[in-house]
């Protein structure tokens, strides 16, 4: 875990997109010690931290699969904050999310 201990913000939506049902889904298969990065993956050479450009190079890999528009960094980033405001969570909320 982060010594810096950073907040998590998400907001619940219905069915199979809730993040906190894939948050559950994600802590059970894949972070195995309490020591681990809350988004750590198993990779062949053992338990890995999700980094941004591994991250990027699975959105790249499913987008392609998918057939859907490639979605780049900084468009995952403002579309997650619309989504939070379309979720009404309130703008000062979203805004101290920011970097």
């Amino acid at each position: 875990m982060s010594a810096a201990r950073e907040d998590l913000y998400f907001a619940p939506q219905p069915g199979d997109v809730d993040p906190q049902r894939g948050l559950d889904t994600h802590l059970r298969v894949n972070t195995s010690t309490p020591q681990a990065a809350l988004f750590s993956w198993h990779h062949q050479n053992g338990l890995r931290p999700l980094t941004h450009s591994e991250f990027l190079q699975c959105v790249e890999h499913t987008s392609l699969s998918a057939g859907i528009e490639l979605l780049k960094g900084h468009g995952i980033w403002i579309g997650g904050m619309q989504e939070y405001l379309l979720c009404g969570v309130p703008f000062e909320t979203v805004k101290s999310m920011g970097h």
